[in-house]
């Protein structure tokens, strides 16, 4: 399946079902690459959507990360330290605590 056919499936997908966050989330990683700046647009409608779908707080901060948001990054993965910490997602907090203390990190150097 090519990237294209990926997107109109995802499209697809989420056209017939709205309110189920995985498609949409698929999408914005299928289609934040290739547009980076509508990437955090992208994942800031779905958090504002889908504020418990814990995932994308590492995927979110990641993208603002890249469009030298680093704030931004750093507000987004402390939310989602609190939700993970919230839900019992041992998995995820640990994932979120270690991309917030290597970017803070970085700031040291």
């Amino acid at each position: 399946m090519t990237k294209e056919e990926r997107i109109r499936y995802l499209k697809n997908l989420v056209s017939e079902s709205p309110t189920d966050p995985f498609p949409q989330y698929a999408l914005i990683l299928e289609t934040e690459s290739d547009l980076p700046d509508l990437g955090v647009e992208s994942w800031m409608k779905f958090k504002i959507q889908f504020p418990d779908y814990l995932a994308q707080y590492f995927q979110s901060g990641m993208a603002a990360l890249k469009m030298n948001q680093k704030e931004l990054a750093i507000s987004l993965w402390n939310e989602g330290i609190k939700l993970a910490e919230n839900q019992n997602n041992v998995h995820t907090l640990a994932e979120l605590k270690s991309v917030l203390l290597n970017t803070l990190l970085d700031d040291d150097d």
